[in-house]
């Protein structure tokens, strides 16, 4: 049996129990070394190919870590051969988690997603000199869906920056991507300010015509880095070509 781990936290509030089953059903440990709990399972192998239930019972695990204190969530598909390698990247690397439970403590992620409507780009009919060519008629035609495209892209980054000026005053950290008529965002807020978090970002999606929704306050996973192990790197090899690797852009919504 390979150990599976779903994050770290602190041993004070790590004991393992109230958490729920893990992948597969199986129960769910912590291994505590010095300041650190890794909050683990066993498994034989990941499932293949990879469910949405799996991965939504990996964050149903750092969700309750989450709820009992500061949670270092990891990557679905982070493995180590066995408890002892799991004590020794632990003790290795001490001085970087402590200092990520210390950032994190009392950390949360705010992330929204929006979808734009895809605009039509009108030519002006009356306005084509009559008799031109079908390839004069088609670069007029991609001239109007460019200067589309590009008044998207001009709309989208002034949205960007109202959105990172307006969380700047309480967000540790922001993350925001844009990718055509798709904008993401991932703030990592204390917990007091999501409700406040939630009202900015509510105040400046309401009148942009997007389709756009709001996440539950998240584990972290936008703001903490993988661990890279030879174990994680042969699941991934495991998994399905196009399977996913950061929770965070994996799990479909449930929000409101």
């Amino acid at each position: 049996m390979r150990i599976y781990l779903y994050s770290l936290t602190d041993p004070a509030v790590a004991t393992g129990r109230g958490l729920p089953p893990g992948l597969g059903g199986t129960p769910v440990a912590t291994i505590t070394q010095g300041a650190v709990a890794a909050v683990i399972g066993e498994v034989e192998r990941l499932p293949s190919p990879v469910r949405r239930g799996d991965l939504e019972r990996h964050d149903m695990v750092n969700r309750a870590v989450l709820d009992l204190g500061v949670c270092v969530p990891l990557r679905y598909g982070t493995m180590l051969p066995g408890r002892e390698d799991c004590m020794a990247l632990l003790a290795q690397h001490a001085v970087h988690w402590n200092g990520e439970l210390r950032r994190l403590h009392g950390r949360v992620e705010l992330s929204m997603r929006a979808v734009f409507p895809i605009a039509t780009p009108k030519v002006d009919e009356e306005a084509i000199p009559p008799g031109i060519g079908p390839g004069t008629d088609y670069l007029r035609r991609r001239q109007v869906e460019l200067l589309s495209g590009r008044r998207m892209s001009e709309y989208l980054a002034a949205l960007r920056d109202r959105l990172r000026d307006d969380l700047g005053g309480i967000a540790d950290a922001i993350l925001i991507e844009e990718h055509s008529f798709l904008l993401s965002v991932a703030a990592l807020l204390p917990r007091e300010e999501f409700s406040r978090g939630i009202a900015q970002v509510s105040a400046i999606m309401a009148g942009t015509g997007a389709r756009w929704q709001i996440a539950p306050p998240w584990p972290p996973y936008s703001f903490v880095a993988g661990l890279d192990t030879a174990e994680t790197r042969g699941a991934r090899e495991e998994r399905p070509r196009g399977g996913g690797v950061e929770l965070a852009s994996q799990l479909p919504d449930s929000r409101s």
